[in-house]
């Protein structure tokens, strides 16, 4: 296979060791025992051919270098471990602080470890352009491939942009849960006043996390997600004495313990404030706007119920039960705003997206009908790419935003872009995956459904339940740390989830793509499924599913086949 050259491939770094020995840094092996790897291109003499190699650390500042299946090691002084990972970087390596405010309440060894070396677990990191598109495009990708600083690298300038249009509009926006909904909502409205050459009428979905530590989607799309988040202000609804209210409480903030599920005990509270939990159809309530989620602030006008204040459920549903007792009038005032924190909007078309940010950060230049990826990638791996997603799709997190433990319906490779901020991937070994998926993995939603009820999520910005804890620290899970201008790969048909760091809002894009070793994989997850969908042109309508990819990768085998032929 044939690649672009080095002029339009960022190579790795060159290291002369000597008058003569000259290594080439391709990229690293990282394995759960903490043994790594170097994978290397050398020419013993300046004249010579470059041969391939392999770097094991000996201790110290003492490598051994083997050439393919020799037994025996040349000894080299290089330098310590991270001396040596910083000059395969080209830059410095050490991230300590920052992990640290993306993680406050993650362990410290793994603070350390995805600093020093941006995964924690198996993994692999190219330093190479063009090792990087050979590993993607022959390998099965049993672990993550990280290619930090990837936009570079690779020469995607179009990530550049989109990284720029991004970032000013988390400025303008404020970067935290309400400036995510008010950045979503100014794209919305640009986008339906100004001709972008991309229409973009809020695809995507908006998701968020309860008082309970549930994730819910908000609304069926992006706009209705950011109408129903940001609310219409107070509702106030009077009810009359002898009226059914036709609604039913529960606590707006709940005990730790209940919120785990476990029965309060005699004369403990089950939490404190209250929110709609039931709504009767044709009722009082729902005749006056009040829908489920609503959270209650006020009663008769003067009694605050809001969950700040250390009021418990029980004493306000007994105090509301007086006043109706009383033959009183009852007045209460809902928040109208979707009871739900950490927000996250996810599968966004990038392009129109984009496009639609740009004009409400102040018109910033074009973002290309792929967002930068799609043509480039076509171009970068050429025949060696069977099939890649159309649409790449964009996520963008406040602080602290996630998304579930779960495994694809079908499976992929997936090809993972920072943008902004700071982002944890979890992959877990795909021998491992029934394993966590069975504890960790919940009830599937649906097709194509990003939230899996039960389903495990690791937040980085507050404290971990024992449960989040076994997740995260699992020994055959790798965590890939990506930041802005970094690329990461992973099999999404193994067991994986996100979670976006605690100092701000985080973006990525994402699109996937399907190369000859990982056919088979899919080939399995098609034979699995037990059936088929409804073909259409691009191989999905709004989710992919196995049997219909797999029938276009197929095809286009084929088709190379013939031509080659």
């Amino acid at each position: 296979m044939s690649f672009p050259s080095t002029d339009a491939l960022t190579a790795g770094p060159l290291v002369h060791v000597g008058d003569d020995l000259t290594l080439q840094l391709l990229g690293l092996e990282v394995e759960a025992t903490g043994e790594e790897v170097y994978q290397v291109s050398f020419r013993p003499t300046p004249d010579a051919a470059f041969r391939d190699g392999q770097l094991r650390h000996g201790g110290g500042t003492s490598w051994g270098l083997l050439e393919g299946g020799a037994t025996d090691p040349t000894t080299l002084s290089l330098g310590t471990p991270d001396e040596v990972f910083t000059l395969a970087l080209g830059h410095e390596a050490l991230l300590p602080k920052a992990v640290a405010r993306s993680a406050p309440h993650w362990p410290s060894s793994l603070h350390s470890t995805l600093a020093r070396r941006r995964v924690s677990g198996s993994g692999t990191i190219a330093f190479d352009g063009g090792w990087f598109l050979s590993k993607l495009t022959t390998s099965t990708l049993e672990r993550p491939l990280l290619l930090p600083d990837g936009a570079a690298r690779l020469g995607l300038s179009g990530l550049v942009r989109a990284s720029e249009v991004v970032a000013a509009a988390a400025t303008a926006g404020g970067g935290r849960d309400d400036g995510l909904v008010q950045m979503l909502l100014g794209a919305l409205a640009c986008e339906s006043g100004v001709d972008t050459g991309h229409e973009w009428g809020g695809e995507g979905r908006l998701i968020g996390e309860s008082t309970w530590g549930d994730l819910a989607q908000v609304g069926a799309d992006i706009a209705e997600g950011c109408l129903a988040a940001r609310g219409t202000g107070p509702l106030r609804v009077v009810f009359e004495p002898d009226e059914p209210m036709g609604l039913g409480f529960g606590p707006r903030v709940p005990t730790p313990a209940v919120a785990m599920g476990h029965e309060p005990g005699e004369g403990e509270s089950v939490g404190a404030g209250a929110e709609v939990g039931e709504v009767e159809p044709d009722g009082a309530a729902e005749d006056a706007g009040v829908r489920p989620g609503m959270v209650v602030t006020e009663w008769s006008s003067s009694q605050r119920a809001d969950a700040s204040l250390p009021l418990a459920f029980e004493d306000f549903l007994d105090a509301i039960d007086e006043e109706r007792d009383a033959g009183q009038r009852l007045v209460l005032t809902f928040d109208t705003a979707a009871p739900l924190t950490h927000l996250y909007a996810v599968e966004m078309p990038a392009a129109s997206a984009l496009a639609a940010l740009a004009v409400s950060a102040g018109g910033l230049p074009a973002i290309g009908s792929d967002a930068g990826v799609g043509a480039s990638f076509d171009g970068l791996c050429g025949l060696e790419l069977l099939w890649r997603e159309p649409t790449p799709r964009l996520f963008l997190g406040a602080s602290g935003s996630v998304t579930c433990a779960h495994v694809d319906i079908c499976p992929q490779l997936q090809v993972a872009h920072g943008l902004v901020g700071t982002k944890v991937l979890g992959v877990a070994s795909q021998q491992a995956t029934p394993r966590l998926s069975a504890e960790h993995a919940g009830d599937a939603g649906g097709a194509g459904s990003a939230i899996d009820e039960g389903a495990a999520h690791v937040p980085m910005d507050r404290p971990l339940s024992p449960r989040q804890a076994r997740l995260l620290e699992d020994p055959e899970v790798t965590l890939v740390l990506l930041q802005e201008g970094d690329l990461a790969v992973f099999d999404s048909g193994a067991l994986h989830f996100a979670s976006n760091g605690a100092e701000g809002l985080a973006g990525a894009l994402y699109h996937g793509v399907i190369t000859r070793p990982v056919v088979p994989r899919l080939r399995r997850a098609a034979a699995s499924a037990g059936g088929s969908h409804a073909p259409s042109d691009d191989a999905y309508g709004e989710h992919l599913f196995a049997a219909d990819l797999l029938r276009v990768v197929d095809e286009r085998m084929a088709s190379r086949a013939a031509g080659s032929s």
